[in-house]
């Protein structure tokens, strides 16, 4: 130590752990945004609870810092706590909270103490998987790195307590699945870094899919990175054994796990599927299938409703007591009329079941289908006629189709196939543009919401219609050439 200088000597510095000539504690970089993180998540079979945890040492600014959040009830409790970071790299205690890591990529418990927020913890997580690391994950905008880091995930249940707001949560091993995700390098922490030259919009944007699933005899993981403009440069995936004891686990990594690496050559939709039947109930690979052109017989199918089954009454409930409370009003919505007189549904058609479809010369042919349906009794009430133009209006927005009269809906309804619209801005098909159809997302009411989901409402919404005029605006509008 140089006199007047913070020591930097730490515990682990008594071990033949070193991989530069600096001490452990100190940090391989001076970047601002170099880290070391813990996060958890946690959750119960049934649904009933989500938790989070984290905890963060940022060396370069000085800061230890943690949060525990849980979801219940819909509602959010969340607890935070920072301090200046310990020289001790072993001293995970920031407040009431702490980490303590029982066995080396095993066992962790989790405690935050009592404290003014009212939310406390006591956790442990018990690894039922080995771990996985990913591969090094590096990003450069230009000469400039933003990104340089190394994560490994583990699988894990959870065991204890969490409390709050006057409530204890108990957290049972049984039921409480969880991931633990340890990554550390530099990435971008806080405030962007000062002093840099301007970047267009979106230039550091990153698309970030992780996927770690709990099965019953496995554990799979899938994690993406994408550029803004969906440009993957990252992936891992990972199917891992389980083990009903830490104890079993044969080491840190497990020399069983089936790596992504594993499905190369294969590149695209081949590469997922391959990866999907090894993770799958029969852990079957894609050259398997290739080789028995015929199929492979598996056996009888199995029953699994019992195993699978998470209801609270651990039967299948037909008839959940929040339907059945809702029929009363459904009822009575059934019998008010919709707004303008008129509901818009959707459909599908045979050749046009999707967009990716109409940009195929052989599936465009023929008859216009981007139609809207009308019964023939409110096209004789609404002066509408087969083959010409209508505005359909909602309260969010209109659009101009052409008609076609048909007794295929009820009276009252008003049928638009969706997936249409391709004369958009920025639309690069050149066939589908030639026959661009409708977009009927314009309708689509941003408040109208189902009130038992409270999800978007895109069927039923309540529309006007009467005849364009002029009627170029067909041609304007739906593309027709």
């Amino acid at each position: 130590m140089v006199r007047g200088e913070a020591p930097v000597l730490s515990k682990f510095d008594d071990y033949p752990i070193h991989q530069t000539s600096q001490p452990i504690a100190q940090p391989a970089t001076g970047d601002r945004n170099a880290y070391d993180r813990y996060w958890f998540n946690g959750y119960q079979d049934d649904g009933e609870f989500y938790f989070g945890i984290g905890a963060a040492l940022y060396p370069n600014l000085g800061i230890l810092d943690c949060g525990l959040s849980i979801v219940r009830d819909g509602e959010q409790h969340a607890f935070h706590a920072s301090r200046r970071a310990p020289q001790e790299p072993t001293d995970l205690q920031i407040g009431p909270f702490a980490i303590d890591v029982l066995e080396p990529m095993r066992r962790i418990r989790v405690t935050v103490d009592e404290n003014d927020t009212g939310i406390a913890a006591d956790l442990t997580f018990t690894a039922r998987t080995a771990c996985v690391e990913e591969g090094r994950q590096i990003r450069r905008h230009g000469r400039r790195l933003i990104m340089d880091v190394t994560r490994f995930a583990q699988f894990g249940k959870w065991q204890g307590e969490i409390r709050y707001d006057g409530k204890t949560v108990p957290i049972d091993a049984t039921r409480v699945y969880g991931t633990k995700d340890r990554s550390w390098g530099v990435r971008g922490v806080g405030i962007p870094d000062p002093g840099l030259a301007p970047t267009p919009p979106g230039s550091t944007q990153a698309f970030f899919l992780w996927a770690p699933l709990h099965w019953d005899d496995r554990c799979t993981h899938y994690g993406v990175f994408e550029d803004a403009n969906a440009n993957r440069w990252h992936t891992d995936g990972a199917v891992l054994p389980v083990y009903s004891s830490p104890a079993d686990i044969p080491g840190a990594e497990d020399p069983a796990i089936e790596l992504l690496a594993d499905v190369e050559p294969r590149v695209g939709p081949e590469r997922i599927l391959d990866l999907q039947l090894r993770g799958g109930p029969y852990r079957v690979t894609l050259a398997e299938l290739e080789a028995a052109p015929h199929g492979i017989d598996f056996g009888p199918l199995q029953p699994r409703v019992p195993e699978v089954l998470r209801t609270p009454s651990g039967m299948i409930e037909l008839a959940p007591a929040a339907v059945v409370g809702d029929v009363a009003r459904l009822h009575a919505a059934l019998a008010e009329p919709a707004g303008g007189g008129l509901s818009l549904i959707g459909r599908r058609e045979l050749r046009s079941n999707n967009s990716w479809m109409h940009n195929l010369p052989t599936l465009v042919r023929g008859k216009e289908r981007c139609t809207a349906h009308v019964h023939p009794d409110d096209a004789a009430r609404l002066d509408l006629v087969d083959g010409e133009a209508a505005v359909v209006r909602s309260r969010a927005g209109e659009i101009v189709v052409p008609v076609e009269v048909t007794e295929d809906v009820m009276p009252g309804v008003v049928s638009i196939p969706h997936g249409w619209g391709h004369d958009l801005p920025g639309v690069s098909l050149s066939v589908a543009g030639e026959h661009a159809g409708t977009n009927t997302n314009v309708l689509a009411d941003e408040l109208l919401l189902e009130p038992l989901s409270g999800t978007a409402v895109l069927n039923g919404i309540p529309v006007e219609l009467e005849p364009a005029h002029p009627r170029v605006l067909l041609t304007e509008r739906v593309g027709r050439k």
